[in-house]
Parts: C-alpha cells; structure tokens; sequence
C-alpha cells in the first residue's frame, strides 16, 4: 500500500499562552504612560487628519507619514508616533468606507419605500448596525 500526502495530516496547531508574573509598579507606570502618550498621539492626529480637508493625504500615507516625522513629538518615540499615524491613516479610511456604506443603504431605502416605510426604514439602518432596538 502506498502513503498518500491525505495519509500523512499535522497535528493540530494550538496557541502558546505565556503566563507573566504581576508588573512592579516601575514597569506598570511605565507601560501606562506608554499607553496615555499613544493615545494622546492618536487622537491629535485623528483631529488633525479627521478635517475633510486632510483626506486627500489618505491617498498617499508615505507622505503623510514624511510631514509627521518633520514635526516629531517631544517626549515620544518616532517608533510610537509612526505606528500611531499608521493607525489613525487606517481609522479614517475604516470611517470613509462606513460613511459610503450607510450612504448607500439609505439610498437602496429611499428608493424602495416612500412614506410611513421609507421613515421607518432610514430609522432602523443606523439602528441595525449597533444591535439598539427602541426607542
């Protein structure tokens, strides 16, 4: 009898889980201000990149992310503020593509109903996507 490569299967693959001793309060406050400065980061950038005015530099992230580096942030790693503007680049088009999306769905609606329904449909699509139900 011949082995075929259907006789021969891996063994399934399961995921490591490292445990770690509790953080020393050094370390802990370390990483929170880890933490707070990366969120800081993010949001000035999504406030300035957030402008309709900025979406152009979705586009090209390179540049975008060029224009960053000229202006670093005192106290904060290049490192920490590259994967930050990464992130915010990737919000904003998440956001875009949510807009267009919700856009669309509303014209399907408006199209297809009229009165009472078209009402109730243009009410229950933002209310579909949350999982809210009420009032």
């Amino acid at each position: 009898m011949t082995s075929t490569s259907e006789d021969k299967q891996l063994p399934p693959q399961r995921t490591a889980k490292y445990e770690t001793l509790p953080l020393n309060r050094g370390k802990r406050r370390a990483l929170l201000d880890l933490m707070r400065a990366s969120t800081r980061i993010k949001d000035s950038l999504l406030r300035m990149r957030g402008r309709t005015s900025a979406w152009h530099h979705l586009d090209d992230p390179r540049v975008l992310r060029t224009a960053a580096k000229d202006q670093p942030l005192e106290g904060v790693s290049v490192h920490l503020q590259d994967q930050a503007l990464w992130d915010v680049v990737d919000t904003m088009r998440r956001r875009t593509q949510s807009a267009i999306a919700n856009t669309h769905l509303r014209a399907k609606g408006f199209m297809q109903f009229d009165g009472a329904k078209r009402h109730y449909a243009f009410w229950i699509v933002p209310h579909a996507r949350t999982g809210r139900h009420g009032a």
